[in-house]
């Protein structure tokens, strides 16, 4: 018989930096402004966001919304603006 991979008393443990939590931060709240059309990325000392928003505002909207998470990197906003 087979053991299962996991179970609920097994005591495994996962180790996530920090870097890879900011950026689950980041990708879920630019998620709130265009769902899916938006990729937050980290590259040396910036923080680059690359997608497609429906207006200006939400272009503006997603870059504010990650200002605080970015621990001084520079923001690099790469979105475009479809309409």
């Amino acid at each position: 018989m087979q053991k299962p991979l996991a179970s609920r008393s097994s005591r495994q443990t996962y180790r996530i930096d920090l870097q890879h939590q900011v950026l689950d931060l980041m990708e879920r709240a630019v998620a709130r402004i265009s769902s899916g059309a938006i990729q937050v990325r980290l590259a040396d000392d910036e923080v680059i966001l690359d997608g497609h928003v429906n207006t200006w505002h939400e272009k503006q909207y997603a870059q504010e919304s990650i200002r605080s998470l970015t621990s001084g990197r520079v923001i690099r906003n790469s979105l475009v603006v479809s309409r």
